[in-house]
Parts: structure tokens; sequence; C-alpha cells
């Protein structure tokens, strides 16, 4: 008996209870197959431009008209010089052509609303995810680790360091925003142009909270924090450079940590580049552990063929 099999391709902003059931599915074969959940989330509400579809779907629909979705790739936008692009595909399904349609779908959408730079996500702990970066001409950027705390089964140790206890973190508002221009450029994980689109794509969105880090000296830093169901995630820690070595690192997280616990936070989960020995072991003393690794690998939308805006 012949199946025959239609695919169809389609993009939107965020998924429906039934797509986003469909996607988990496909993200349990993908463990069971790879032995790895591939590291794909559907929450477009950081990236930078609201109306940017950032969600590409492919379903398989037969003669009789029932479905069901195969593939699925998202884009993650927080700034505008550049998008991070994942993607997992049903172990049945691969090689039929799917990865490279939702691939296709994204870059035009970054091209369309002029973002310049593509990365690549793949999980860390497989090889084919390089492969197929180094056949797009992509080349690695950086590799990260996400790390994971559970509150309610770890003890914070006790601050040692010789500035902690004394910050306040104090929620940004809009008219504090341009107090951002007046900070050191290299506090920010990315850029400023970057970090300010961050905040104002998501000042608004309760479930979103960014704090400048204040003491006696003024600013030291900035924290981030993005919690749904009780889960959370530390974005953005950073320390003004003349003040880094002083113990204001850690005196942010275990302000963090305290607000959390508070909460009664399920996990806390942050990420780290793989080179910043000094922030994993910060982490490490706070009892976060590794959870999963991740490679990012950089390509030019020119360099694809692609006219940016």
């Amino acid at each position: 008996m012949k199946l025959e099999l239609t695919i169809v391709f389609s993009e939107r902003q965020e998924l429906t209870g039934y797509e986003r059931d469909a996607v988990e599915n496909i993200k349990r074969l993908c463990l069971e197959f790879d032995g790895y959940e591939p590291g794909i989330h559907f929450d477009a509400r950081l990236n930078a431009i609201k109306t940017m579809p950032a969600i590409f779907l492919a379903e398989a629909k037969g003669a009789s008209g029932e479905s069901r979705v195969v593939g699925a790739a998202f884009i993650f936008a927080p700034g505008r010089s550049e998008g991070e692009f994942s993607a997992c595909i049903d172990p049945l399904f691969r090689r039929s052509g799917l990865f490279s349609q939702l691939f296709s779908m994204a870059v035009n959408t970054l091209v369309s609303a002029g973002v310049p730079s593509l990365l690549l996500v793949s999980d860390g702990r497989l090889g084919n995810g390089g492969s197929i970066a180094r056949k797009l001409g992509a080349e690695r950027s950086y590799g990260e680790i996400t790390m994971v705390l559970v509150p309610k089964k770890s003890r914070l140790e006790s601050p040692t360091a010789l500035y902690a206890g004394s910050v306040r973190l104090v929620p940004f508002s809009h008219k504090e925003l341009d107090d951002l221009a007046a900070l050191p450029a290299d506090i920010f994980v990315g850029s400023f142009q970057d970090e300010r689109a961050l905040i104002e794509s998501s000042i608004d969105d309760p479930a979103c909270e960014h704090y400048s880090v204040r003491s006696a000296e003024g600013i030291v830093g900035l924290v981030a924090l993005y919690g749904k169901d009780g889960d959370y995630m530390i974005n953005g820690l950073s320390v003004l450079p003349s003040l880094r070595r002083k113990g204001y690192g850690g005196a942010i997280l275990d302000a963090v940590i305290s607000i959390l616990r508070r909460r009664n936070a399920s996990s806390v989960r942050l990420e780290v580049e793989e080179t910043n020995v000094a922030a994993i072991a910060l982490y490490r003393s706070r009892n976060f552990t590794e959870e999963s690794r991740t490679e990012y690998w950089r390509v030019s939308l020119d360099s694809l063929g692609y006219a940016v805006p």
C-alpha cells in the first residue's frame, strides 16, 4: 500500500496548544532517536521585532485530511543585528528536504526584517549540528553551557564576597532606558543597541523583569529575569568593568536567588559561555549544575546570496 502525503509549510508568531503538544512530541522522538532532546524553545516574547514571524512548521497531510506536525523551526532575535535559528525534524521525515525549506523560510524572514547575520544553534553533545553549519559556510562562534539550580533542593552558600549583601535590584522603567547609554559598552552581553532593543521589547511583559543593580557607588551592574510557571531564566548578569573582581557578581546572583526562593521558584537556569571559567566557578559555588551545552555557528546572510536591506 502506498501512502500519499503532502507536506505543507506555514509560519506564525505563536503556537496553538495542539501545535505545542505536537512539537513537544517531535522533541521526544528526537530524544529517543538521537539520545538528546533538541534545544528548541518557542517563546518569542523577547524578539525585538514583534511583527516578525518566529515559528515555522512543516505538516504532513494525508489524502483523507489527517495531518501531523513533522518539523519545526524557531527564530530568536532579541536584537536587530542577528537571529538564532534552531530546528527539529521528526526522525521518520529526515533527509526529505524539510530542514532546507524551514531554513529558507527563516532566512527570508530575517532578510525582510533587515537582520544581517544568522546564528545556527546546535546541541554541543552531538556532531551533526556542526556538519550542517559547515555545509552552509558557517563558522563556530562560541559555545554555551546551560546551568540549573533547584532552589528547594539546594542550599545557598553564605556569601563571602567583599560587597555581598550591599546591592539593590531596581526595576527598569521606560524613562530609565536612556541611563544605559551612559554605561561602558563592555558591560553589555551584546551591543548597546541590542540590549536596549531587548529591554524595550519586553519591558511591559509581566513575565520579564529588567533590573539595574545599585550600591553606594551607583549603578554597578545589570540583570534580567524571565519566568513562566515557576521556572526562571537569569539573563544578562553583568558588572561594570571597573568594579569586577570585587564580589559584585556573587552579590547580584545571591540577591536574585533570594528573590526567587521567596517566590517558591521550581527551577532557575542561566547560560554561560564555555570559556568563562570564573563565572562557571561562581555558579557552581551556588550549587548550579550543568544541564546542557549549545554551539553557535555564525554566517552572514550576504554570504548566502541574500541582499539584506
